[in-house]
């Protein structure tokens, strides 16, 4: 394990599964520098963490992107990993989704265009302005690392958690994050992670590899 030596960035790091994540992996020693719209929210969050840094990062503004990816990689000496999490939710476009439908038609556009540059335009973008260097000369992995259901986070209306339903906590995130920072997870390309089902899915992979190798 060599996590104490990765330099992360974790965007939508204040609070949610971003702030879980960010939080396991500075534990686990790696150097995080955490993003949000905010970067005095950002800063205060990392504040609290060992040895983090927080960045104002905007992913739907180009400029916002390219300006936090520089400073994210000045100060931290460079970016061994990427988390890109930043998002949005049904609040967006439906505050009281959970206890109320809406039909498409009554979606706001401003909603609409914000969850669209948010969780699909901002992905692109910081994607590409962190890749870029790395692609030149090496393979870069990528995995899809999900929580597994609908999580306790920011993106849920107040007080609307319905007891006993069986809501996961942004906790879940922690462990398959630090695994993914660390060399075991060297190689590990193209996969689709359930976190609630992270120490299931490792044995069968571990099992897998034992099985070749005999």
């Amino acid at each position: 394990m060599s996590v104490a030596t990765r330099k992360v960035l974790v965007t939508g790091g204040t609070s949610g599964l971003g702030l879980a994540m960010a939080t396991a992996l500075a534990e686990a020693g790696a150097t995080v520098a955490l993003t949000g719209r905010s970067g005095a929210r950002a800063a205060a969050v990392a504040a609290e963490l060992p040895g983090a840094v927080g960045l104002e990062l905007d992913v739907r503004e180009e400029s916002s992107v390219s300006r936090a990816i520089d400073q994210a990689w000045s100060r931290l000496g460079g970016i061994d990993m990427l988390v890109n999490n930043a998002g949005i939710g049904m609040r967006t476009v439906n505050p009281r989704f959970m206890t109320h439908r809406q039909g498409f038609w009554e979606v706001p556009p401003d909603g609409f265009r914000a969850v669209i540059e948010t969780n699909l335009t901002g992905y692109f973008l910081v994607a590409r302005e962190v890749m870029a260097a790395d692609l030149r000369d090496t393979g870069v992995t990528v995995n899809l690392l999900l929580p597994g259901g609908a999580t306790v986070t920011g993106m849920l209306p107040p007080d609307a958690v319905p007891q006993g339903q069986g809501f996961l906590e942004p906790g879940v995130m922690g462990p398959p994050i630090v695994w993914l920072a660390s060399d075991e997870a060297a190689g590990v390309h193209d996969e689709r992670i359930v976190a609630a089902e992270f120490d299931r899915w490792l044995l069968n992979r571990q099992a897998g590899r034992r099985a070749n190798l005999t």
